[in-house]
Formats: structure tokens, sequence, C-alpha cells
């Protein structure tokens, strides 16, 4: 096995009371030690840089806003994706010749029909 002695990473304290490192990797066109510098440069404040640290915020407060959205929606009775406004969905269902859905049983008998007459869904034949 190779082991390669070139260093990929390093961990760099960003404030004198920091207890824990902020780890850096070079990466697509940045060298480590650019990648260091700009972590130091933008690190005056948080303990995590300042691009990193908005970045994070904007991902979260979308994630939020999404829910809340979702949530909205299930309020309001909107559907939501998949769904149809009733609640029920074309699952399992398919389209007959004559252009009305099918459940896929045999004979064109509907799921209660099938039900009644024994041959639901898990029912053996017998």
């Amino acid at each position: 096995a190779v082991v390669s002695t070139q260093s990929t990473g390093s961990a760099i304290k960003t404030g004198q009371n920091a207890k824990n490192p902020v780890y850096v990797s070079e990466g697509h066109g940045v060298t480590l030690e650019t990648a260091r510098q700009i972590v130091i440069a933008t690190a005056k404040i948080y303990r995590i840089p300042e691009p990193t640290r908005l970045a994070d915020q904007l991902s979260r407060k979308a994630i939020r806003e999404g829910k809340e959205q979702r949530n909205d929606s299930k309020r309001n009775g909107t559907p939501n994706r998949g769904q149809k406004r009733n609640g029920s969905s074309n699952k399992g269902q398919q389209r007959n010749g004559d252009g009305n859905q099918s459940n896929g049983n045999p004979n064109g008998i509907s799921n209660g029909e099938c039900k009644q007459k024994g041959r639901g869904r898990g029912s053996r034949k017998g």
C-alpha cells in the first residue's frame, strides 16, 4: 500500500477561546493554504466562517418555510403531489378500454363487489 505524506486538510482554531477546531481541506482549484487563509479571514466573529454560516442559515430557513407551506396546505385542504383533492389517489387503478378507471380486477368487478363475493385482495379461491 502506498501511503501519501502530503497533507490534504488541517484543523484551525478560529478564536482564542474556541473549544473545537474548524476542519479545512483543499478543494477544486483551491489549495490547502488558500483554504486556510479564507477560513482565517472570514471567521472573525463566529467560529464558523461567515460564508458557510450564512449558507447554513439560508438553507435552514428554506427548510422551515417549506415545512410551513406543507402544513398550511394540509390545513387548507389543498392537495399534495400525487394526491387528488378528495384525498384519494389513482394508485393501483388503470383505465380500461372505454376510458373508465378500473382497479385491475377481472371482469370489471369493483373492490367492494369483490369483497362481498369473497374475492377481495388476499382471499383464496378454493
